[in-house]
């Protein structure tokens, strides 16, 4: 099994056995993962399929959530798809049973249903994430494929119209997902790029600008210049209130930035200091555990995630040591 670090990793967040957290893994990445040859997925920058999230909370204990990406090693694009239905239907089961429907109305919308559009996807065009916390899931697509234009009026079809006009027009879609325990929890989360000839500022969403998101990124980058790529950006808004009807009321209730740690490139040492500036300016409680990831895995997202009340999150993406 790959990432065997971070799943030890997980076993000790959450108190869970660790043939457990194996398990689960085996599951979410799909029969094929036993088979000889590389890893083929895009959730790391060196192919590998596994993340482990850690979430920084207030006042509260971390979130825990493993993330897969299915039938990593196949370019069979027959197999690839039998296995990630079976990975999601597995999960659902376990996990989140409720949000079934809205499971399949994300893939049913948001990926191709043409066989060539799909095959031109890396892997299976799909990403999974357990709550190992607690119950919930989430699901997440890729929206890279076709013409570029169509991807927000994609999401504007299965939403309605609760997509800002200024975030679809200065911003490029790049994954919608699904994340919850219910119907009456879920949310829906878009993913994004801010594109070549704008700013955080041109968005239309107040959080974007705030001393909170301003702080966050000079904490993570500093003076240094990277590509525009390392920033990914979403919005997530109740999928109760969408599956009821779009209203005005119901739109983005909470914003997260994540930086690429591979773009900034710091050594380890630099990671924890500037995780720990962020427990201290933003409130958040602490992980003993993440001073220790010698062995165990590596950063490859740090992200900042805020609610309409300002209340802060921070997410610590790891992925497994390269071999």
């Amino acid at each position: 099994m790959t990432g065997q670090g971070l799943l030890e990793l997980a076993a000790s967040l959450t108190g869970r056995s660790q043939n457990d957290i194996v398990r689960q893994a085996a599951s979410m990445l799909g029969p094929s993962a036993s088979q000889a040859g590389p890893w083929r997925s895009t959730l790391n920058n060196d192919g590998s399929p596994l993340q482990l999230c850690i979430g920084l909370q207030v006042d509260a204990a971390p979130i825990v959530r493993l993330l897969a990406d299915p039938a990593a090693k196949t370019s069979d694009i027959r197999q690839r798809k039998q296995e990630l239905g079976q990975a999601v239907h597995g999960l659902l089961e376990q996990r989140a049973p409720d949000l079934r429907p809205a499971c399949h109305a994300l893939m049913e919308r948001m990926l191709p249903a043409d066989t060539l559009a799909r095959a031109a996807l890396p892997t299976g065009g799909a990403w999974l994430a357990s709550n190992l916390s607690g119950p919930g899931m989430a699901l997440y697509v890729s929206t890279k494929w076709g013409d570029p234009a169509a991807r927000w009026r994609r999401a504007q079809h299965w939403l309605g119209s609760l997509i800002p006009d200024r975030l679809a027009r200065h911003t490029q879609l790049i994954s919608a997902g699904i994340e919850g325990s219910s119907a009456n929890n879920a949310r829906v989360k878009l993913y994004w790029r801010v594109g070549n000839k704008a700013a955080l500022a041109d968005l239309g969403l107040s959080l974007a600008e705030s001393v909170e998101v301003r702080d966050f990124l000079h904490l993570v980058i500093g003076d240094r210049h990277i590509p525009r790529s390392a920033i990914v950006g979403s919005v997530g808004m109740s999928f109760a209130g969408v599956a009821a009807e779009a209203t005005p009321n119901n739109k983005p209730g909470d914003i997260k930035l994540d930086v690429c740690a591979h773009c900034v490139q710091r050594p380890s040492e630099q990671w924890l200091t500037i995780i720990d500036l962020c427990c201290r300016r933003y409130g958040l409680t602490s992980c003993p555990q993440v001073n220790s990831l010698d062995g165990l895995g590596e950063l490859a997202f740090i992200g900042l995630g805020l609610d309409q009340t300002h209340r802060p999150r921070l997410n610590l993406y790891l992925k497994p040591l390269q071999q």
